[in-house]
């Protein structure tokens, strides 16, 4: 239940998209500090690593029939 919450908590309180918030919980379980508040601000990445968008994803809309 702890990752579920921690999910939830990533996509909805903090922004991440579904694949920001899957690297950050990976890292996390990987460290062993699921949840626990980290000195690094949310916007830092790694050298080399592309930094990954927290807007929301849209999806295209279907054309209106006439």
């Amino acid at each position: 239940m702890e990752v579920i919450r921690r999910i939830k908590e990533l996509l909805y309180g903090e922004g991440y998209t579904i694949a920001g918030a899957k690297k950050k919980l990976e890292a996390e379980l990987a460290s062993g500090t699921l949840g626990e508040p980290t000195d690094e601000p949310q916007e830092a990445t790694e050298e080399g690593e592309e930094e990954e968008s927290t807007a929301p994803e849209t999806l295209p809309q279907p054309a209106l029939a006439r």
